[in-house]
């Protein structure tokens, strides 16, 4: 998996995402700074296997003092929708409603609430 990252000279550069161990996840978000943690969330939300761990991190990251970590973890929860096909649905459409509050979200709020839309369609309840 690859993901655009934005030089200083406003080119965007590909970059391969590789796998991480939770555990190197783990160590490594508490130990990097803010353009480090934007990276590590798209990165997990992109490869790692666990959809509802990531989910749950992402969520925790929503609450962030830093408006562009808040902004990768709403941008990784739509990654989560469409890579995996798997999310809590309501958890994260409330989280994201609750971020409505900061304009500067919004867009990025709307992109999530797409791939959610797209890539985990409601069903019929049945009956």
């Amino acid at each position: 998996m690859s993901v655009g990252e934005h030089l200083k000279d406003g080119h965007l550069k590909y970059v391969e995402l590789e796998p991480l161990s939770r555990q190197a996840a783990e160590e490594a978000l508490h130990l990097a700074d803010e353009a480090g943690t934007v990276r590590l969330l798209l990165r997990l939300a992109n490869t790692e296997g666990d959809w509802e761990w990531t989910q749950n991190l992402c969520l925790a990251y929503t609450a962030s003092p830093l408006p562009e970590i808040r902004r990768a973890a709403v941008q990784a929860l739509g990654d989560v929708a469409r890579v995996h096909g798997q999310l809590d649905v309501v958890k994260v459409k409330a989280a994201l409603q609750s971020l409505w509050q900061h304009p500067e979200l919004r867009g990025t709020i709307e992109d999530a609430l797409g791939d959610i839309a797209v890539y985990l369609p409601e069903r019929p309840a049945e009956g």
